[in-house]
């Protein structure tokens, strides 16, 4: 755990419980169950009061995926369920950090060699502008150029042109951002929006202040609360 981190576990549920008290609009009430510790940020994962209550597997909300919280500046992003169970790391990274992964190689260099071997530079310059426009016509003639001379092309250019294939059926949001949170700005009212989620079948839960379970668990459903579990006392009133 990062004891340095500005945003600490607790407000990171905080962050989350406001996020959810503000936007959520199904029949069930819901609260934070679980936060963990992760190497991005903050966890959190959430479900039904009435789930964290009593276990019952037909009271769990399912398919809704936790949400990150940067632990520097609070940014909360949702990770869909079907995303955060396999390799979203690497394209959070290329997409909200500007990391590229190193181990994905250039998408259109096999491609791009081949013709240039074949057709020429200016056949390959113009194979490179119609799967990489991004780059202009400047900077793809650098980058043919670079591979006619024997090299490999420059990685900054590699760099324009890789975008990461959203990891599962839906793409990684982000909801609310350093410059615009605060504790009395809704993510809905800065720009942001909570995703479509699941709904509870028998209706609302009686009210019930929010547990923060200190177990770790897999971020994608609630942990299991055990018993004197601590307790943040933040009531919902959620419609």
């Amino acid at each position: 755990m990062n004891d340095g981190a500005v945003i600490t576990q607790e407000r990171a549920a905080e962050l989350v419980e406001d996020l959810l008290a503000q936007n959520w609009r199904g029949e069930a009430e819901v609260a934070v169950d679980s936060v963990r510790d992760h190497a991005l940020g903050w966890l959190v994962g959430w479900n039904a009061v009435e789930y964290i209550r009593t276990r019952d597997p037909h009271a769990m909300l399912v398919g809704g995926g936790p949400y990150l919280v940067d632990k520097e500046d609070g940014s909360i992003y949702h990770i869909p369920v079907l995303t955060a169970a396999d390799g979203w790391e690497k394209h959070f990274l290329w997409r909200f950090k500007g990391v590229r992964p190193a181990d994905l190689p250039d998408p259109v260099a096999p491609a791009v060699r081949a013709v240039l071997r074949t057709d020429g530079p200016m056949a390959a310059v113009r194979h490179l502008r119609k799967h990489a426009p991004a780059l202009g016509i400047g900077r793809a003639k650098a980058y043919v150029r670079a591979m006619a001379d024997g090299g490999d092309p420059p990685q900054d250019l590699v760099d324009l042109i890789w975008h990461p294939e959203p990891r599962g059926p839906l793409p990684i949001d982000r909801l609310s951002g350093p410059a615009q949170w605060s504790p009395q700005v809704s993510p809905a009212q800065a720009g942001g929006a909570v995703p479509p989620l699941g709904r509870h079948r028998s209706g609302r839960c009686p009210e019930l202040s929010t547990s923060l379970p200190r177990a770790e668990g897999d971020g994608r459903n609630a942990d299991r609360a055990g018993a004197g579990q601590t307790v943040v006392k933040r009531k919902s009133s959620l419609s």
